[in-house]
């Protein structure tokens, strides 16, 4: 979940206005395309040091394999984080709706109360957050 909340404070998606996936969604795709490069690449690298063990070239196709391997290595790597992403954005995605369907469910409470108890709730548990003791203090005498 830290992820997507890094690439949210660093993009515009931050603003409930706009599309709020679109930032993080292009990053999960341009990591599967980096992961489907990596693997091309790898398995072309490892075709051509197979190749290249029929001319007698020993150590240039043990390098061209090696680099093969760790290009899929690195393809596997990309993938993942593209998938772990993409798990915490579908979590995110669920606590957002399910907090959406209770406020549309307790619309009577939300809308009838006003501005300064709505602030008074919020700031009500504060001490149960962990704030430095100086907020606390503030907090509890105002």
């Amino acid at each position: 979940m830290n992820a997507i909340h890094i690439i949210m404070a660093t993009s515009t998606s931050a603003n409930p206005h706009n599309i709020p996936n679109e930032r993080i969604e292009s990053v999960i795709r341009k990591r599967k395309i980096s992961a489907i490069t990596f693997l091309v690449f790898g398995i072309l690298l490892i075709v051509a040091g197979s190749l290249l063990t029929s001319f007698e070239s020993q150590r240039i196709s043990v390098s061209f394999i090696i680099f093969g391997i760790i290009g899929i290595l690195f393809a596997f790597m990309y993938w993942i984080s593209a998938e772990k992403i993409l798990i915490a954005l579908r979590k995110f995605n669920a606590d957002r709706m399910r907090e959406a369907q209770l406020q549309a469910q307790y619309s009577d409470r939300y809308n009838s109360r006003d501005a300064n108890y709505r602030n008074f709730e919020r700031y009500a548990n504060l001490n149960h957050i962990g704030l430095p003791s100086y907020e606390q203090s503030v907090i509890s005498h105002t």
